[in-house]
């Protein structure tokens, strides 16, 4: 393994074991993101909702620090092979103390079927992971459910810098691994 790569997942801990959901958050500035084909607009957060959202506990643990020239391209094929299928996909616009940013979030449950309502949102995902590299980092979260914490886990993988493959100079350097036995990086 790359020396700068380092495991994503406790190995003891696999997808199999223990993981609900993984979600999948790119952030862009990139106004071009805020209508996506498949993807529901929440609307632009209010203070309200960031006061919230900024107060909420934050028990996660980061698993992998921020990894520049990331592809994230084979996530979606991985994700299904491990049993999780695309159960909700947003767009949010926010913006405080900066410029106005997006926050697209596909999140995975487990699931035997493809929701086919999800179809163009699944395509709208493969096309994020596929024309372009992305800073990624990864999280193991505890999973939530009706405000009370389970013994199940929720993996966050945040995207963010996205530079389009068709940028002169950009390349692949690292690519992000889904598969039963967990999730790594791995060097392209």
């Amino acid at each position: 393994m790359h020396p700068e790569v380092t495991q994503l997942i406790d190995p003891t801990m696999s997808l199999d074991l223990g993981v609900r959901m993984i979600g999948v958050q790119f952030t862009s500035t990139n106004r071009q993101f805020v209508f996506l084909p498949g993807v529901t607009p929440l609307g632009r957060e209010t203070e309200v909702d960031r006061v919230v959202r900024a107060n909420r506990p934050r028990a996660g643990v980061l698993v992998i620090e921020p990894t520049n020239d990331c592809s994230l391209v084979g996530a979606l094929t991985g994700l299904e092979a491990c049993g999780f299928q695309l159960a909700q996909a947003t767009v949010q616009e926010r913006a405080h103390d900066r410029a106005p940013f997006l926050v697209i979030r596909f999140e995975f449950g487990r699931s035997a079927a493809p929701n086919a309502s999800l179809a163009l949102a699944r395509e709208t995902f493969r096309r994020l992971c596929g024309d372009a590299v992305w800073k990624v980092s990864v999280y193991n979260n505890p999973f939530y459910e009706n405000g009370l914490e389970t013994e199940d886990r929720y993996v966050s993988v945040a995207a963010s810098c996205r530079q389009p493959l068709t940028q002169a100079g950009v390349q692949v350097q690292y690519r992000l691994s889904v598969a039963a036995a967990g999730v790594e990086m791995m060097p392209a």
